[in-house]
């Protein structure tokens, strides 16, 4: 059966991969969970993704990053070493969400993330989950 693998998810959002070339972030996201849920394997986090190019889904490599280290993090595994690249760290929070959100996405947002001032609060991570 095929998983998907975030750096699989890169190269479709990116649009390197046919039938699902410029796929939108947020379903190539929901669906790396989906398969993340099915299957809890760390592999799936291991290659370094592509740089998604556009800027207005820089957020998507904060995003990517998060989800290796959170990854590892459910499995009790080292998370990747291309996590820890500065790139995948913001200078500026990003806060998901309108000014009522705010306050929870600070408060709520899970450490993966959080280090890279990537803000949206649980959603985050809605429905990664652990295996056990």
């Amino acid at each position: 059966m095929y998983k998907h693998t975030l750096k699989a998810v890169s190269q479709r959002i990116q649009g390197d991969t046919e039938p699902f070339a410029g796929c939108n972030p947020v379903i190539a996201i929901k669906e790396w969970v989906d398969d993340w849920n099915r299957h809890h394997q760390v592999e799936m986090v291991r290659e370094e993704p592509l740089w998604i190019l556009d800027d207005h889904w820089y957020w998507v490599n904060l995003w990517i990053a998060g989800a290796a280290e959170y990854a590892a993090f459910l499995t009790d595994a080292q998370a990747p070493e291309w996590t820890a690249d500065p790139r995948y760290f913001s200078k500026k929070p990003i806060l998901a969400g309108g000014p009522n959100a705010r306050h929870y996405a600070l408060m709520e947002t899970p450490f993966a993330w959080r280090r890279r001032m990537l803000f949206s609060g649980r959603t985050t991570l809605r429905g990664l989950t652990s295996n056990g």
